[in-house]
């Protein structure tokens, strides 16, 4: 065994777009060369993706080695692509056909987005360090964890000798035996020079020949997937080549860091994920290797692919080929609808597109000649109306109406179930025409000179657009979806002289039934509810619903009675106490009488002699006096000293028939100074 030793340093650079490792320090390596580890590497592609799994056995020193890799490349979107590698590192005694142990496991992904994740689990081998999970969002700064615990985020570029924990201790030194570190790269390296070969370009599949006949319509916009181009696919795969290499030389300069072994190992692999970045990005990779293994290309790159040059900064304007070759959008944030399309393709709603020869229309593309209307229609010129697309056969009306020719009156489209009215303009359904060219409204119906109106002939108003037959009510008609509507309903039997229109819920006396008949025709000094009686103390409702009185008076059709009054159901007038009713008619003057030979209404008369007094005729010799609340009434007249009686002023009783020129007073008895308690005409 000989070493050749040099000053150690371990550094991660992005200088000039390519991210390099260098590592130097003291190199130990072996006279005797171990046997060559034997090899293979299967390819399996799917979804214009590709798979590579590569496995190398060998012996090294007094164990068995057996190393797996794959890497993995699937399209994610039209923006970026998912990298994946996976390292499994196993070893055992030589020459045994036991299980062996596991000795360590890298993960890495190179996400859609353009970050990457890094875990690394290290087994028998190894001592100090036992997990690294490093993760970048950005592709610059590094976030993590050692043995679990979380470390300060570091720069891609920083001396992984001073990355500490969060809290300021220091990371644990490692160790790691001689066969292990000569056996991954001994390992990577066989893998390496089996997985380098370029993919197979495959044959056009169904679904692709599927899509090329759905060109001779107006096809549906489809997302772009990257790997659909051969190019692209080539090109990833050229830059993943290059990252394979690229773990090779960590494996070979990570047995140089002595006890930084561990973290010589991840941030070589962080160096390498930068650099497939932009290589998938926009910069290319030429890959100059320290360990002097052979490479399978000697640069790849750049592939173009969005996600991945956005995180290196680049700019719209240099998409292009292979992964980009039509870029959509004008920011530089995918977030905002940036994406890429085909050669040749159109850009339509994110993240579709059409083919060449087609114009993006929402999730459709349209052939050359037609216009996209409506946000996803494709309508030919001749079928173009304003902002909509006519069918075949339809006309253009008022420059953005498609209508039916059986639908047309002059500028107007009528709707299903209407028709055209006489003066060719107006469209009206067939139930609400009046004349020639009348429509009538939902509250009107047609009058007898063919117009319009909201009287129906016998005076009521129209309900809900017809007239009510004369034994009907207007009600209120409300639907299980909460809507009503004016309706003629045939009323029950009335209660109280109280129209009724319905019943509501027996369970309630407040609310009535959504889905039932409620009175509607009360007028603005009545209320619809139920009628409730007190009796012994209980109060008694009823279930039905009436037309009543807001002051507690007698309903009289749209009016309310007094008491006193007398209420003519014909015409729905109250007739006041004292005025006589004659053939329906309330006589105009109090006391009238009906004449018996015409029922008209006749002038009070008393016989000669007698004085008309309330309605009534006085005997002989009575006056007519005013009474309680001032009503009239006849009283007997009493002469004292000559002079005529008033009343008695106790009971409030006083005649109002004084001469002219009397009053009525009491008498004051100046022996006594006390005046009467009835009272007399007197002049003053």
């Amino acid at each position: 065994m000989t070493a050749l030793c040099r000053s150690a340093s371990l550094f991660v650079s992005a200088g000039c777009g390519i991210v390099l490792l260098g590592i130097t320090g003291c190199r130990t390596v072996s006279t005797t060369q171990p046997p060559p580890p034997t090899a293979s590497c299967s390819t399996t592609s799917q979804n214009g993706g590709s798979t590579k799994t590569g496995t190398a056995t060998g012996t090294i020193g007094s164990n068995q080695f057996t190393l797996t890799y794959t890497n993995s490349l699937t399209a994610s979107s039209s923006v970026g692509a998912v990298a994946e590698n996976q390292l499994v590192l196993h070893r055992g005694p030589a020459g045994s056909s036991g299980a062996q142990t596991p000795s360590l496991q890298v993960d890495t992904q190179i996400e859609s987005t353009g970050g990457f994740q890094l875990s690394a689990t290290f087994g028998a081998g190894f001592q100090g360090i036992t997990q690294i999970a490093f993760t970048s969002s950005n592709g610059t700064t590094v976030q993590g964890t050692v043995n679990g615990r979380t470390v300060s985020p570091f720069a891609i570029g920083t001396d992984l000798k001073t990355i500490q924990y969060a809290d300021g201790s220091a990371i644990p030194q490692s160790v790691v035996d001689s066969d292990v570190r000569q056996a991954l790269p001994s390992l990577m390296s066989a893998i390496q020079g089996k997985c380098s070969a370029a993919p197979a370009q495959p044959a056009q599949s169904p679904a692709g020949q599927a899509a090329a006949v759905s060109l001779k319509g107006d096809p549906s916009a489809q997302a772009y997937n990257p790997y659909s181009s051969f190019a692209c696919l080539t090109c990833m795969v050229g830059c993943e080549a290059l990252d394979m290499a690229c773990w090779v030389d960590a494996a070979c300069g990570a047995a140089d860091c002595g006890v930084f072994y561990s973290l010589c190992f991840a941030g070589a692999l962080i160096s390498c994920i930068g650099s497939d970045i932009k290589c998938e990005g926009n910069t290319a990779w030429a890959f100059h290797s320290l360990c002097g293994y052979g490479l399978p290309v000697p640069s790849a790159g750049p592939c173009h692919m969005l996600a991945q040059s956005e995180l290196s900064g680049a700019p719209p304007s240099s998409m292009g080929p292979p992964c980009c070759p039509t870029f959509c959008g004008t920011t530089t944030s995918i977030n905002a609808g940036e994406f890429c399309c085909g050669a040749g393709a159109s850009c339509a709603l994110p993240p579709l597109c059409c083919p060449a020869g087609f114009t993006g229309c929402g999730t459709n593309c349209c052939p050359s000649g037609s216009t996209c209307v409506g946000g996803n229609t494709c309508c030919a010129s001749g079928n173009l109306c304003g902002t909509s697309c006519c069918a075949s056969g339809q006309t253009c009306l008022g420059g953005n109406t498609c209508c039916d020719p059986s639908n047309t009156c002059g500028p107007n489209c009528c709707a299903a179930g209407q028709q055209c009215l006489q003066d060719s303009t107006t469209c009206c359904a067939p139930a609400k025409a009046c004349g020639r060219n009348n429509c009538c409204t939902d509250d009107e119906v047609c009058g007898a000179n063919g117009t319009c109106t909201t009287t129906c002939p016998d005076g009521s108003p129209v309900c809900g657009g017809v007239c009510c037959a004369a034994n009907e009510l207007c009600c209120q008609v409300q639907t299980s979806s909460g809507t009503s509507q004016p309706q003629c309903v045939s009323p029950n039997p009335s209660r109280n002289n109280d129209p009724w229109c319905g019943g509501n819920p027996a369970t309630t006396s407040t609310q009535p039934n959504p889905t039932q008949i409620v009175c509607n025709n009360c007028s603005s000094v009545q209320h619809c509810g139920d009628i409730c009686t007190t009796s012994g103390g209980s109060t008694l409702c009823s279930n039905d619903w009436y037309c009543q009185c807001n002051n507690g008076g007698n309903v009289c059709g749209q009016n309310c009675c007094s008491a006193t009054d007398t209420c003519i159901a014909a015409t729905g007038t109250c007739c006041a106490a004292g005025h006589a009713v004659c053939n329906g008619v309330c006589c105009p003057n109090a006391y009238s009488t009906c004449d018996p030979t015409t029922g008209a209404c006749a002038a009070p008369s008393c016989a000669a002699g007698t004085t008309l007094c309330g309605g009534a005729c006085c005997s002989a010799g009575q006056l007519c006096c005013s009474g309680i609340n001032n009503a009239p009434v006849c009283g007997t007249p009493v002469n004292v000293s000559g002079l005529t009686w008033c009343g008695n002023n106790a009971n409030q009783i006083q005649c109002f028939n004084c001469p002219s020129g009397q009053q009525c007073a009491p008498l004051y008895s100046e022996k006594s100074q006390t005046f009467s308690e009835d009272l007399y005409c007197q002049t003053f």
